[in-house]
């Protein structure tokens, strides 16, 4: 598969063409260039984003019983009295799908022994089957990587959290997804002066 033939593609195919290159390039920075496996990785949170798009409409019913995947993709050929409800609707995908690319890119870029990059690279986990796994099991705990000590106090820069227990600021967090791409992250945080770790929401 070649890199310029798949960016080609994505300009000559369907809407969203410049979000869905974007998020196939950064996939392709992030998978040592690996053309194929960055591109059914943005494929698969594409066509998963349509499903998780239709499944609300099912749920909240905003959408008319005659409404179908081809209508909603097919935007140009809408009549002009129907465009401000498309383009909210496409606006509610497009931030659907954003999520679950910035979700996925957060998530290639921890790196350890065990941690989803290197599974996908060595092939232990497909691309195709990645939004189908809980991201707990994306990668382990000491995956994520931890504060590094300094030789003082004078040489850690101040955070932007408080410490409850002892009320320094010399506070480093680190933000974790490990729930659906839509909802919020987990902050786990760690003061460097008592050495006291909190996480939340």
């Amino acid at each position: 598969m070649n890199y310029s033939k798949v960016l080609n593609h994505y300009n000559t195919t369907g809407n969203f063409n410049s979000l869905r290159s974007l998020a196939f390039k950064t996939y392709h920075e992030l998978l040592n260039k690996e053309v194929e496996l960055a591109f059914i990785l943005e494929k698969t949170i594409y066509n998963y984003s349509i499903t998780e798009y239709y499944n609300d409409i099912y749920r909240k019913n905003i959408a008319d019983n005659n409404s179908s995947v081809r209508m909603f993709m097919r935007t140009k050929s809408l009549k002009k009295t129907e465009t401000t409800n498309e383009e909210r609707q496409q606006n509610i995908f497009k931030n659907k799908y954003s999520a679950y690319v910035r979700h996925m890119k957060y998530n290639l870029k921890v790196e350890g022994e065990t941690s989803l990059r290197r599974k996908l690279l060595s092939g232990e986990v497909m691309p195709d089957r990645v939004l189908k796994m809980h991201p707990s099991s994306y990668h382990t705990k000491n995956d994520v990587k931890k504060p590094e000590k300094f030789k003082s106090d004078k040489d850690i820069p101040d955070g932007i959290l408080k410490c409850p227990k002892c009320k320094s600021y010399k506070t480093e967090y680190v933000e974790l997804f490990t729930r659906k791409a839509d909802e919020a992250s987990t902050k786990k945080c760690y003061c460097f002066v008592c050495g006291k770790r909190w996480r939340f929401s």
